[in-house]
């Protein structure tokens, strides 16, 4: 089993684009059905936006093996969610060690 860990950082003023496009697309659903999931989290800084472009959602994900993440990642229909994501990104910004985080509801 292996754990990937997605670091998000919202552009300020989208956290909650970013909280409604995961809901509205069935990301985590669609990735708990996808092939070698074991199941999926999307959380989000307890604080909000952290300083200084830090972190706003962490992705965590439980997987069977290497290969089973390997194929989520390529899979188009992620690939299309990535695209609809990155406007709502600041690409910049770098992750904060130790960050408060909440699920998502």
């Amino acid at each position: 089993m292996i754990t990937s860990v997605l670091q998000l950082s919202a552009r300020p003023g989208n956290e909650q684009a970013v909280d409604d496009l995961y809901a509205d697309l069935g990301v985590l659903d669609r990735s708990r059905a996808f092939p070698g999931c074991r199941g999926a989290v999307l959380l989000r800084t307890v604080e909000g936006a952290l300083a200084a472009g830090g972190a706003t959602h962490v992705v965590i994900a439980e997987w069977d093996d290497e290969a089973a993440y390997a194929a989520w990642v390529a899979d188009p229909w992620r690939n299309d969610v990535g695209a609809a994501l990155a406007p709502l990104l600041d690409a910049g910004a770098a992750p904060r060690a130790g960050a408060v985080l909440a699920p998502v509801t």
